[in-house]
């Protein structure tokens, strides 16, 4: 979320943008750097994925695989 002094609350980001703490705004990615750690667009290497959950590239669990 961040924070709009002329509004005086907190409001999302657009869709398809992310907030970058550092900068105080919200950024878009790009395409090579698809997704934002909450400090830096990033990007996974196979055989990994990305985690919003976890906000990072993780493996699947043994005996499995991740499908695009």
């Amino acid at each position: 979320m961040l924070f709009r002094s002329n509004l005086k609350k907190c409001v999302n980001c657009p869709p398809g943008m992310a907030y970058d703490i550092s900068q105080n705004m919200c950024i878009n990615c790009p395409p090579d750097q698809p997704y934002f750690d909450g400090s830096k667009c990033t990007t996974c290497q196979s055989p990994t994925y990305y985690s919003p959950e976890l906000r990072t590239c993780t493996s699947c669990t043994y005996g499995r695989i991740y499908n695009q």
